[in-house]
């Protein structure tokens, strides 16, 4: 799991072929602001989700993890709690899901960043993590979440 700002994002290119055109996505995005829906940024590698939606108290989501992709989660308005382990310390609470890439986990040692409009948290298929939740209290939240093909 990685955690930066937008303004960083540069020096994380090297880490997959791909990250690069998802940032790029991200800033065309604040550009334009694109309305919610899926976004194919390069078929079958790599794509977007622009979501928009109140974020909920921590034991109202599940936590999960992915196989054949990585999240760049970024958010652009609001604010929200992301949680983050490593998969090794929870047990799956479903079944893996091959169409939706999703598996669930319960139990585990995990922590929780507060992660701002500007700042993105990268999470990779040994992490599990819990986004959407609330830090404080409710906000609503603008995200961007690309999906990178492992």
């Amino acid at each position: 799991m990685i955690a930066d700002s937008l303004n960083n994002s540069g020096k994380y290119y090297g880490l997959h072929k791909n990250l690069r055109k998802g940032f790029e996505f991200i800033a065309d995005y604040l550009k334009d602001n694109k309305p919610v829906g899926r976004y194919e940024i390069e078929a079958g590698e790599v794509f977007a989700l622009v979501q928009a939606y109140e974020t909920v108290e921590e034991a109202q989501k599940q936590w999960e993890s992915h196989e054949k992709y990585m999240d760049i989660q970024y958010v652009a308005g609001g604010v929200e709690a992301m949680g983050w382990g490593l998969k090794a310390g929870f047990k799956p609470s479903s079944e893996y899901d091959p169409q939706k890439d999703i598996v669930f986990y319960h139990g585990g040692k995990a922590a929780f960043i507060n992660v701002s409009a500007g700042n993105f948290a990268i999470f990779y298929p040994d992490d599990v993590h819990k986004p959407g939740c609330t830090w404080d209290c409710s906000s609503q939240v603008n995200k961007i979440v690309v999906k990178i093909k492992i």
